[in-house]
């Protein structure tokens, strides 16, 4: 290496089509560079700057594929006993030879930066191969080998891991299915092979982790907020003549659902942009189960909890909004509100567990529900959705929205066209608010309790409310961790990565 950069600067290169520009999107959190299936997509050598709140931390250097390795071997033989820096030496004999353009790319871009040789270990070794692992043992002291299997077929593995142990530190990494931590430890391992960088790239390791965390936390705050936005949301459509009722209660039920997929639709919004994700395109491994209406009987069937479940939760919802009969009464009802509440909430939840809203007619007196009434016309009366909140939305839109946070996390930026997952049979739930204990569930019904009935300002709603923030941070530090949705699995979360820009 030459005169230092301004940061830690990687040059990629290896064969073409072996996933290069694909591992560089990865780290760099890069959807935008340049990724096709096709050998042959990258043509010149492309800088890509890792930001962290704006600030470069690492550059990857992205090249073409080596061409004609064996002449460059040949030269490299012929020349290597010479005490000059062989990389230059080509490149400045051979920039215009067309023969030759992707080897200068490849050689240029060796100055000032640690090497990183990009193999498919899924395909044999061949004598290419071997060739460049020489030339790159020539031309710099800083390298390391990822091997990045572009099929699951390994058994060419214990080959490359034999040949590479020779000249080479290796890391076996697959770009298009890795976590935070991976990418993390692939950085860490990168480190090693760039002792005049260690202590920048330990700083840049701990920035990636306490941004990553900082990250979850945003999931967290924008999830809390979509649950108070849902139960606090009403809907008012006025009443302008006698027998209305029905239409008016229609039309706010409707106006109600739309509104609650645009607080789905902002999440969401929002997640993309945390996990830079710039493009729109990708597609989502649970296939289209996602995209489907948020109020699909398909996606009631999946997500949220079971009628059982629902019982026992809504009896826990009833005494929350009950126990308000107990509080005004300074507990001489010996807590029959609680109690009457639990019960009517358990009858409730059965009853009602796959809707969503309730209609909150007009207190009228006996003459203002006369047809004709003058009163009526004159006042206005307004029909009100909101939330039924011992339906099972809540529960609906959390399993939604940490799937989808979960497929944002872990998508890879270098990821393209890929078949969606099987999300397995349409009789089993799949998010994962059903598999959490009564224990786990019990603040967030409280929480949820306390918004509706107004009581936001009792100590218990704050204590509560706090509680559920840190379950809930767990579960989205969890997301990150394995499939995303299968009836068997457990949602989790991956963490912050750069902020980007091409050179």
């Amino acid at each position: 290496m030459n005169a230092p950069n301004a940061v830690p600067a990687f040059a990629v290169v290896g064969e073409p089509n072996e996933g290069k520009t694909t591992l560089i999107a990865t780290l760099a959190e890069a959807d935008w560079a340049e990724v096709d299936k096709r050998a042959g997509t990258t043509q010149k050598r492309t800088s890509y700057t890792a930001t962290l709140d704006g600030i470069p931390i690492l550059q990857f250097i992205d090249t073409p594929g080596f061409e004609n390795t064996a002449t460059l071997r040949e030269w490299f033989d012929a020349n290597k006993d010479q005490r000059v820096d062989l990389a230059t030496a080509f490149v400045d004999a051979h920039r215009e030879v067309p023969s030759l353009r992707a080897e200068c790319e490849i050689l240029a871009a060796l100055q000032n930066s640690a090497v990183i040789y990009v193999i498919d270990g899924s395909r044999p070794v061949r004598r290419e191969d071997v060739d460049q692992m020489e030339i790159l043992r020539l031309c710099s002291a800083n390298r390391i080998a990822v091997l990045n299997c572009k099929t699951s077929d390994t058994r060419c593995l214990p080959e490359w891991r034999q040949l590479l142990g020779r000249s080479f530190t290796w890391k076996e990494f697959d770009a298009h299915h890795v976590n935070f931590e991976d990418r993390i430890d692939l950085l860490k391992s990168i480190a090693v092979v760039m002792p005049a960088w260690q202590a920048e790239m330990e700083q840049v390791v701990a920035r990636y982790q306490e941004a990553w965390e900082g990250r979850m936390i945003d999931c967290r705050d924008r999830l809390m907020e979509l649950i108070e936005d849902t139960v606090n949301l009403r809907v008012s459509v006025p009443i302008k003549r006698s027998g209305d009722v029905s239409r008016a209660g229609k039309i706010a039920q409707a106006d109600f659902e739309i509104k609650i997929r645009e607080c789905e639709q902002r999440f969401r919004k929002h997640i993309r942009r945390l996990f830079r994700h710039n493009r729109t395109d990708w597609t989502l491994p649970t296939g289209d189960l996602l995209d489907e209406d948020l109020f699909s009987e398909r996606v009631w069937k999946l997500f949220g909890l079971s009628r059982r479940q629902m019982v026992i939760a809504g009896a826990a919802m009833g005494a929350v909004i009950g126990g308000g009969i107990d509080i005004m009464v300074g507990g001489l009802s010996l807590l029959a509100g609680s109690l009457f509440g639990a019960a009517v909430g358990a009858v409730g939840a059965w009853l009602v567990a796959e809707k969503a809203v309730e209609i909150e007619l007009p207190r009228w007196g006996p003459l203002r529900a006369f047809p004709g009434s003058q009163k009526l016309a004159q006042a206005e009366e307004c029909v009100v959705a909101r939330l039924l909140p011992k339906s099972n939305l809540v529960w609906i839109l959390l399993d939604r929205a940490l799937a989808y946070t979960a497929c944002a996390a872990t998508w890879s930026h270098g990821r393209r066209e890929e078949k969606p997952q099987d999300v397995g049979a349409d009789d089993q739930r799949l998010g994962v608010s059903s598999r959490w204990s009564a224990h786990e569930k019990l603040p967030l019904i409280q929480w949820i309790g306390f918004l509706y009935s107004g009581k936001t300002s009792d100590q218990r709603c704050r204590k509560a409310q706090l509680a559920t923030e840190d379950f809930l941070l767990g579960q989205i530090r969890a997301v990150g961790a394995g499939p995303v949705l299968t009836p068997s699995s457990q949602l989790s979360i991956p963490i912050e990565a750069p902020s980007h820009t091409p050179r």
